[in-house]
């Protein structure tokens, strides 16, 4: 509709009849039409000038609105496909969608720009903030890769840190959001200073695009690997019929179109499944997930997992005490009302687990203590865990469905992370640390969307006693947004709760960052030149 509306303005307006009564030669009809297209072209893409109020943002922010677009290839940017969220690294989103988009959408500019038009059937959509501070998901219409171009004739962008301890490497056109008299406002970067606030979201509008209910396994853990019993009674019931009708290469036809089950041959499936080599094969439930090689092994998972206040906790109780190899998953906390609500899961599922208490003393410090683990055997959930929220401390995370979720599922996940590896302070803040930078900052973006805002720093402990350490991340919620914590999220751990209570107690209505509407207002502590990664830059347009 606004191709066509644009069209038939430039048939009116560049009438024969209004060209010749204004006295044009062919040579100025000529020239008219070159500006209009050099013109178009510029409001297209012109290097560091936004097309609506969008950042092409670091979810590290968390969700903030810091810069508008020209942002460098790493910055973790949040849309939505077909009203699913995720969250990929900006280059090589664009990257991966000029390689697979249809070639006739590219359009080539000068100055070596590529845009391409979103027009492929899928509604994509981006979180932006409007001028009064508003969150919300609009439209995203293109997106666009270029080289660095600045006035002052420079290749770099800035690297700006702010007092948060947040960072976004955006060019020194027109990618940055200032607050000015009461009104955010585009900025350029070459004009950015010490001390000026930049608009951090502090909510992700996700009501605007709703929640997700399941969890789909079969999208983490392939069929082609793994045996989902749905697909092996499609597959049972197919060659049945081949075996009636005497159709030969049913398994090489059906495999991956009918039915996906982890076999090559038919043979193999047949042998499993008919010839008695797999002797549990009848106790296979459609609904359910098996190892393939299940002989001796009784495990199974659900293939739909419901996002459920049980199953968050268990997420979070993973991510902050949990530890695994292979086969089996561990959880190590001394108080028992942690690891309860797991093990009513596990039971729930048929999984099967054991708890350990052992005294113990750690080497080079002879510190004594006790530890409590809850050893689940399962090679399945293992491996779904492992996959998903990362199989080493240092890899853990969060998918980008966690963000869609529902509160039951998101509160609970925030309350097992928090009640494991959280600390309530006596100052009425509270902390959390982790040697998974990724974690952290996801982390804080989740919190985000209950509006609970804090600061991240990061640290190296002394080795003192210990034969090793790590890198540790650390974020801090302060007083004001503390309280906010304690009447959104109870933590399951007695004494952490009671802390959270006192919180309550006090008016926390202090805070040296300032909030706007839905965003939080954070001041710029230092501002570095860069060379972007690759040489180029990456923009998303929004309507």
């Amino acid at each position: 509709q606004r191709q066509m509306c644009i069209r038939d303005r430039i048939r009116y307006h560049l009438a024969p009849s209004r060209l010749i009564s204004c006295g044009y030669s062919q040579a100025a009809l000529d020239m008219l039409s070159e500006q209009i297209v050099l013109k178009h072209w510029a409001a297209w893409v012109e290097p560091g000038q936004p097309v609506g109020v969008i950042a092409a943002q670091s979810i590290g922010e968390p969700a903030t609105q810091m810069t508008l677009n020209s942002v460098d290839w790493d910055t973790e940017i949040m849309i939505a496909k077909d009203g699913k969220f995720f969250a990929p690294k900006i280059g090589e989103f664009i990257d991966n969608y000029i390689q697979t988009c249809d070639r006739t959408k590219i359009q080539h500019l000068p100055n070596d720009q590529l845009y391409i038009p979103l027009e492929d059937g899928h509604e994509w959509s981006a979180v932006s903030t409007d001028e009064n501070g508003r969150m919300m998901w609009t439209k995203l219409e293109a997106i666009t890769k270029h080289p660095v171009v600045n006035e002052d004739g420079t290749d770099t962008i800035l690297e700006v840190t702010t007092e948060s301890g947040r960072v976004v490497r955006a060019t020194k056109g027109k990618s940055f959001l200032t607050l000015r008299d009461g009104k955010i406002i585009q900025l350029n970067g070459s004009d950015l200073q010490i001390g000026d606030e930049l608009p951090v979201a502090n909510t992700l509008a996700i009501h605007q695009l709703g929640t997700i209910k399941t969890l789909d396994v079969s999208t983490i853990l392939s069929p082609m690997e793994y045996l989902y019993g749905t697909e092996a009674q499609k597959a049972l019931q197919a060659m049945k019929t081949a075996d009636t009708t005497g159709q030969r290469h049913w398994f090489s036809e059906a495999n991956g179109r009918d039915f996906m089950v982890p076999y090559s041959r038919s043979d193999a499936f047949r042998d499993a499944f008919a010839n008695g080599k797999n002797t549990r094969a009848e106790t296979f439930l459609p609904g359910f997930v098996y190892p393939k090689s299940t002989r001796s092994c009784s495990s199974q998972i659900p293939s739909t997992i419901e996002l459920t206040k049980e199953f968050g906790f268990f997420v979070g109780a993973y991510l902050s005490e949990g530890s695994s190899s292979t086969t089996q998953i561990q959880i190590t906390n001394n108080e028992d009302v942690f690891l309860a609500p797991i093990r009513t899961l596990l039971d729930s599922w048929s999984i099967g687990h054991h708890t350990t208490s052992v005294g113990k003393v750690i080497e080079n410090t002879g510190i004594k203590g006790r530890t409590t683990s809850l050893i689940i055997h399962s090679t399945l959930l293992t491996a779904l865990m492992r996959k998903t929220f990362g199989h080493i401390s240092y890899k853990k995370t969060l998918p980008d469905w966690v963000y869609q979720a529902p509160d039951e599922f998101v509160l609970a996940l925030l309350d097992g992370y928090y009640s494991g590896d959280g600390s309530v302070a006596l100052d009425g803040s509270i902390t959390c640390s982790s040697v998974s930078e990724a974690l952290v900052i996801r982390l804080s973006a989740l919190l985000a969307r209950y509006s609970i805002f804090g600061t991240m720093s990061s640290y190296m402990p002394k080795l003192g006693k210990f034969k090793s350490v790590s890198q540790q991340y650390a974020y801090r919620i302060p007083q004001m947004y503390a309280a906010i914590f304690a009447k959104t999220i109870g933590l399951t751990i007695v004494k952490k709760q009671e802390r959270l209570n006192k919180i309550l107690e006090k008016s926390h209505t202090i805070c040296k960052y300032k909030t706007f509407n839905d965003v939080v207002l954070d001041k710029v502590k230092t501002i570095v030149p860069i060379h972007p990664k690759g040489g180029k830059v990456y923009d998303v347009t929004v309507e």
